[in-house]
């Protein structure tokens, strides 16, 4: 059946000849161009998360490109499974401008709200894992001192037994003992 036609019926002219009536079935436009508003605001939705990536201070320009290839193709493929799946594959001029305006009511509206509870996410987010690896280095550090001292402190008493590298034999540490006493 061709695109939002619903019935054709035969009906009569002014002559009398028998001519083919067209009835529009209006209910696939509007739903179409409702949906149409709706897929603008879920791309301005999913920009807004590409956008983040523009946001921080370190840029990639790899990260960009790759961000910005796949925003392109994650539009194209969602617009062309709207037409697909609404208008039997049929672009519709009036559909490219409704996703457009539902691109821009999104944008002008809730994506200011959403960039700055995602930044104040994020920020937080960043502090925490901050935290926590400082915290981690912080425990990492003491639990190798700890092992330094443990393990120093066994080489020093192992050398103070040996005589700190001084290996004296006993009758000559008599000897010096006696040299060394008042007479």
């Amino acid at each position: 059946m061709p695109l939002f036609i619903s019935k054709i019926r035969p009906a009569k002219s002014a002559l009398g000849c028998s001519v083919n009536k067209v009835q529009i079935d209006y209910s696939l436009h509007t739903r179409l161009a409702l949906w149409s508003v709706a897929l603008g605001a879920v791309l301005c939705a999913a920009y807004d998360i590409f956008r983040l990536f523009r946001l921080r201070k370190k840029q990639n320009a790899v990260l960009l490109f790759v961000c910005d290839v796949a925003f392109c193709v994650i539009a194209a493929v969602s617009v062309l499974l709207l037409f697909f799946n609404l208008s039997f594959g049929r672009m519709r001029a009036y559909s490219f401008v409704l996703i457009a305006v539902g691109f821009a009511a999104w944008r002008l509206t809730v994506s200011r709200f959403v960039i700055a509870m995602m930044q104040k996410l994020i920020a937080f987010t960043e502090r925490l894992i901050n935290s926590i690896i400082t915290r981690a280095k912080a425990k990492l550090k003491l639990f190798a001192r700890k092992i330094y001292t443990k393990h120093y402190c066994k080489k020093t008493e192992s050398l103070a037994k040996a005589g700190f590298g001084m290996k004296l034999k006993r009758k000559e540490i008599k000897n010096a003992e006696e040299n060394n006493s008042p007479q």
